[in-house]
This record gives C-alpha cells, structure tokens and sequence, in this order.
C-alpha cells in the first residue's frame, strides 16, 4: 500500500518526500522512480547505499540534469545501464557510456536514437559482436556506418544491417547475395529492398514467402507468387496490400484459407469486396465484415446476411450506415414485443445499447430478470 502511494504522481509533495526515509526499500524505490518527488529529496536518494534506489534516480526525467554523471560513473553496471535508458543524454556522457566496460551499457548506448555520426562509428567498431549488431540495427546510424557493418564478418551483425530500413539500397543488393540464408532472408522482408532485388529473392524456394509478404515486391513477382504451388507463399500475397487489385480478385476463386486472407486485405478492391459478399463460406463473409477497409455499401449487403455472426460483425464495424443500425434495431424491438420470444433472448436484448429494445423487452410479459443460467441442452451455438 504504502508503495503505490508513494508512486502515485497525484500524492501531496510532502508525503513522497516522508515515503522517501520508509524502513522499506520498495517504498523508497517507488520514491525514486516517481517524477514528482521533489529533486532534493531525489538527490539524497541518488547516494543511497541501495543500487535499485540510485537506478531508480539514473531513470527518473525529474532527476536534476547535474547527478546523471555521477550516476553514469556509478560502480554498479545496473545503475549506469540506467542511465543509459534515459531520453536524452549530453554527448560527452554518451560517450563514456560508450566505452563502459560493462557489455550490456555498451549495447544499451548503441540503441539510442540520438548518437551522433562520431559516436556510432566508434560502436561500429566495439569488439563485441553483439554490440556492433545493435549499431546495425539503428535506424539513427549514419549510411556510411550501415554499409560497413554490412560486410562485417560476423552473420548476426549483417543480419541486423538487412533488417535495417536505413541500410543503403546497394549495402541491400550486395546482402541479398550473402552466402548465409537468414540474411538474404531479412533482406526479402525489408521494405526498403528494391524491386529487382526482390524480384531476384522471391525465386529461391525458402525465400518465396517471405517476398509475397513484402510490400515492396513488384507487381508481376507477386503475380506470379500468386500461382505458386505452396499455399503459404500464395497465403502471403492474399495478405499483402499492395499487391495488384486483379491478382486479389483473381484469389477469390482460391481455396477458403486464401479467401479469407483477401478478405481481411485492406488493400483488396471495392469490386472485389463485392465479389467476396456472395462467398459460399460464411466464414469468409465474417471476415469481410469485419475489414475496416470495407466501404457502407458493401458493409449494407452484408447486413442481410442469413449468418448471425456476420450480421453482428456489421453492427460492430466502425463504418456501419447508420440505416443499418436502426434496421436491427427494429428487428429487435419487434422481436422483444413478442410473447413467444425465448426469455433468454430477451434477458440478451434487455442489456442492449438502445433504449427503445430495453423498453420493448421490459414490457414483454415474458421477460423474467432473473432467469437461471440457460441449460446446456437448450444453449444455441
């Protein structure tokens, strides 16, 4: 108790600066961590003999700007990893952190968004791999460090550069022929590969899958992923949004798992929307309508659909006609006028969201609120 109060950004100054002497150490780590203790009271806590407590200060934004170099010279790592873990840090201090003798501060600095070219060079070149490959997958790395990385001799680090959307598109192409397959697999999953590159990938048997997904492919590879024998790499292009509208449509006439996949595409056309309305698997029509892509008219043909799930689907879509809300609404009334409406049917409309239903179920004779849980035997799938 005592330490959610002391966390609590809304508590009185003067009872997080009390919590901050409690005899429990978890009370005066939530002290420390909250960005309304007071920054005398966060400067006493930043000599504390407790390293959770001086981490806890290394973390907090509230933290005076003048104790974030003596934490960053901390003895304990975890308190200097702290630090690194703090939204902006001056240079100088990046720096240091930078040649920390401790691997995981090094790899903490190397993921920071704000390094300067100079400094991501210097991580460039960390003995550590592992440090290197953080570098590599840092979308603030500069294009020169990038493609230096990317001929590094250890995999991880060229897969982390293939990864990167920033690595030069050339760095991209001389991956894309690594003698290693997981990174020319990370190549054909980048966004940022260019379309021969792709188009060369989505020929090697166990890279197909992979380029059908991406968004980046050209247009005749995807066409021709579309045939493929496996299901998966055609699975991949029914779910890719930018693949061509005539490849999706086409799909339609595929087997029900690919079906589905361009029925939930938000990339698939209006046509072929409407195509998909008339579907024989209602398990399909559920997926279109719960497309948020999908268009009023196409959402009002979907409203008569004889599959309950699909029908609620509809009402449930953020661009529902507002016609078609109020058709249910009055299948529900007239249903909830009924006598002969199954009580448990009316205890589901009596929680409905529109009042005119809860009045109509209300004054059904038949209504009981209290019913007891339906009986399995008579419980509807």
């Amino acid at each position: 108790m005592r330490a959610a109060l002391a966390s609590n950004e809304a508590a009185p100054v003067k009872c997080i600066a009390v919590f901050a002497a409690d005899r429990d150490v978890a009370v005066v780590v939530s002290v420390a961590r909250n960005p309304r203790a007071p920054g005398d009271v966060l400067s006493g806590l930043a000599q504390s003999d407790d390293e959770n407590v001086r981490a806890a200060v290394a973390q907090n934004p509230a933290t005076p700007t003048e104790l974030v170099p003596r934490l960053a010279k901390d003895q304990r790592a975890g308190v200097r990893l702290a630090v690194c873990s703090r939204e902006s840090l001056p240079d100088g201090l990046c720096d240091r952190l930078a040649g920390d003798r401790e691997l995981s501060v090094r790899q903490a600095v190397a993921r920071r968004p704000d390094l300067n070219d100079v400094l991501c060079g210097r991580l460039a070149e960390d003995g550590e791999a592992t440090v290197r490959a953080m570098m590599a997958a840092n979308p603030a790395a500069p294009a020169a460090v990038l493609a230096r990385l990317s001929e590094d001799d250890q995999a991880d680090v060229r897969v982390a550069a293939a990864a990167n959307g920033c690595t030069p598109t050339d760095s991209l192409d001389r991956l894309s022929r690594d003698a290693d397959r997981r990174v020319r697999g990370v190549v054909a999953a980048n966004h940022s590969t260019v379309a021969d590159v792709l188009a060369r990938l989505g020929e090697e048997s166990e890279l197909r899958v992979t380029v059908a997904r991406n968004h980046s492919a050209p247009a005749d590879t995807l066409d021709l992923l579309s045939r493929d024998d496996d299901i998966e790499v055609r699975l991949g292009v029914a779910s890719n949004p930018r693949a061509p509208a005539a490849v999706l449509h086409r799909l339609t006439t595929a087997d029900e798992r690919t079906r589905r996949r361009v029925a939930s595409n938000v990339g698939t056309s209006v046509a072929t929307f409407a195509a998909l309305t008339r579907d024989r698997s209602s398990d399909v029509r559920f997926h279109l309508a719960k497309n948020a892509a999908v268009p009023a008219e196409v959402l009002i043909v979907l409203a008569d659909d004889y599959d309950v799930d699909v029908r609620r689907a509809v009402l449930n879509h953020p661009s529902a006609p507002a016609s078609v809300r109020e058709r249910e609404s009055q299948r529900l009334i007239r249903l909830a006028s009924e006598p002969a409406t199954d009580p448990y049917d009316l205890l589901e409309m009596a929680g409905h969201k529109d009042e005119r239903v809860r009045a109509a179920v209300l004054a059904n004779g038949s209504y009981v609120a209290d019913l007891p849980r339906r009986p399995p035997e008579t419980m509807r799938d």
